[in-house]
């Protein structure tokens, strides 16, 4: 497990440079830039897939993706779930 972050009803962990989890369990909307160690690419947010794609979550060259996770959300990316 890498990049741990916690804040208040909100983590987020990547599973090597193989997946990312964000979870929002709050009441509001979370925005912010996440620390992945995912390589740099467009991912699918297997989450809010149903049976497609789902959301869509860039990861830059340095490893980093904004996201926004609504209120008591989740996304979940991992590197054979690409868009």
């Amino acid at each position: 497990m890498r990049d741990w972050w916690s804040e208040g009803s909100a983590l987020s962990f990547s599973r090597g440079d193989r997946g990312f989890v964000a979870v929002n369990n709050g009441d509001a909307e979370l925005s912010r830039t996440f620390q992945t160690s995912l390589p740099a690419g467009t991912y699918c947010d297997v989450a809010s897939a149903q049976g497609g794609c789902g959301r869509k979550a860039q990861v830059s060259d340095n490893g980093t993706a904004q996201l926004t996770l609504p209120a008591r959300s989740a996304v979940a990316l991992y590197v054979e779930a690409t868009g």
